[in-house]
Parts: structure tokens; C-alpha cells; sequence
């Protein structure tokens, strides 16, 4: 039987799982589609009409409903396309049209983790050049901190605020070698709307730091995205460039 149980006032909901996509779902009529776990949490340990005090683990009944975690595989009866993670702790009501390329990509980061982590099973690697890869893969350790160095903020929407900020490959991670993976020139910080245009190839820099933007992503949507048609980057370190001039040649859509 199930712990938990609430009265809607038109049904009974048991189970914390399906209590908490009821929550999640009024909150989205109500035009709230962004949400924490820990503000989740707490809206349910002070609701009127359990028959319990609600006690169970938020965070991990969230991410079992996330089409983009990869712990969501773990847990039993889960339907995972129903919510998406957007960083630690924040999540939101999942949109294909939105969502559709940053999926792909989550695919990308999990391959790739996972062949890490093959390799260092093997023994092909050492334990600390695995533990960094990871991190670099993720955007995250060493490679993010030198990434935000020379690039403190994203330099097409102007976003500062390094929570909302992705460290992202200028060169693909598998297309790179060991060094380039770690190396703090292949990478920008972007807003992830932004990340998700330059990985798929809509829009690039020339060697002047001007922004190239593709035939292919239409006035509208360029509009939508609040691109700027003459952004142009104040610091580009020659390194970059390097890195850059892969992107334009086999990642950036010309035509």
C-alpha cells in the first residue's frame, strides 16, 4: 500500500510520485513551469489533505520523471518524459520543440561518459585523468574555470550570472584530443539557448570575433532569440581562433 495519499477534492492520488506530478501540473496551469526541488519540497511537506507528513525524496522522484537524467533509468515505474532538468535542482515542464536539441545533446555527454568511464575500468587511463576528463566533458572543473576566465560572461546575450552559464567545447569533445578537451581557449561561456545554437551550427565568429549567423536560422527565430546581427567579441585569444576556424569549416551551417 501506498504511504502516501491526498484528496484533490475531485480524486485520492497515492503514492509521493503521482501527488507530485499532480503539484507540478497545477502549478503550470497557473503559468509556473520552473520550479527547485527544495521549493517543491517544502510546498509539499506544509500541504493540506495528505494522510502523512510528507517525508519523501523529492529530488529523486523529480529526476525519474526527467527525459534528461541520466538516474532517472534507476528508479522503477518511471515515466521520464514528463520534466527536464535544467541544472542542479531546477527543473521544468519538458517542451519537444524547446527541449528536442538539448536531449540530443544530454545523448552526446552520456555516450561520452560513458566511454570514460569504460576506459578507466580498463585501466586505459588513470583514475585522476578520468576524474578530469568528466569534469571537462561536463563543462565543469578546470576546464570551466579557465573557460570563464577569458570568458566571464556569455558574449552574445550578455548573461553574467556564472549559474546560468554553460562552459561549452568550441571544438567537440569527441573530435578533440586529450589536451583540447582541457584546454580553456576551445570553450565560451554561454547562456544554454545560446550553447544549444552554436553547437548545432546556427551561428559562429569569424576571426575578427564578429558573429556569423545561419542562413538556416530564420529572422524570426534569431529575433526571438534577441540576437544581435553585430555582436562582435572585445577579447578573442589566438588560440580560440584556432579552435574557431574548426567550427566554421565542419560545425556552422553556410547555407
Amino acid at each position: 500500500m501506498d504511504k502516501y495519499q491526498y484528496d484533490t477534492g475531485k480524486e485520492i492520488l497515492t503514492g509521493a510520485k503521482s501527488i507530485t506530478r499532480f503539484i507540478i501540473k497545477k502549478w503550470a496551469s497557473e503559468g509556473k513551469k520552473q520550479f527547485t526541488a527544495k521549493e517543491l519540497d517544502e510546498y509539499l511537506k506544509n500541504l493540506q489533505g495528505l494522510n502523512t507528513p510528507y517525508k519523501d525524496n523529492t529530488g529523486s522522484n523529480l529526476h525519474s520523471m526527467c527525459v534528461n537524467s541520466n538516474s532517472s533509468k534507476h528508479y522503477s515505474n518511471s515515466k521520464p518524459d514528463f520534466l527536464y532538468l535544467v541544472d542542479r535542482g531546477i527543473f521544468e515542464m519538458y517542451d519537444p520543440i524547446k527541449h528536442g536539441d538539448n536531449v540530443k545533446q544530454i545523448e552526446s555527454l552520456l555516450n561520452d561518459l560513458a566511454v570514460i568511464n569504460k576506459k578507466r575500468k580498463k585501466k586505459e587511463i588513470e583514475e585522476t585523468t578520468a576524474e578530469v576528463q568528466i569534469l571537462a566533458r561536463k563543462g565543469q572543473g578546470r576546464f570551466r574555470n579557465e573557460v570563464s576566465a577569458w570568458c566571464p560572461k556569455c558574449p552574445v546575450s550578455g548573461v553574467e550570472n556564472m549559474r546560468l552559464l554553460v562552459a561549452s567545447h568550441i571544438k567537440p569533445w569527441c573530435k578533440s584530443n586529450n589536451e583540447e578537451r582541457l584546454d580553456g581557449h576551445n570553450g565560451f561561456m554561454f547562456a544554454p539557448h545560446i550553447d544549444a545554437l552554436f553547437d548545432n551550427g546556427y551561428i559562429s565568429f569569424d576571426d575578427e570575433g564578429k558573429i556569423l549567423i545561419s542562413p538556416q536560422l530564420g529572422e524570426k527565430d534569431r529575433n526571438a532569440f534577441n540576437i544581435d546581427i553585430d555582436i562582435k567579441l572585445t577579447e578573442l585569444p589566438e588560440k580560440t581562433k584556432y579552435y574557431l576556424k574548426y567550427h566554421r569549416d565542419y560545425i556552422y551551417i553556410h547555407n
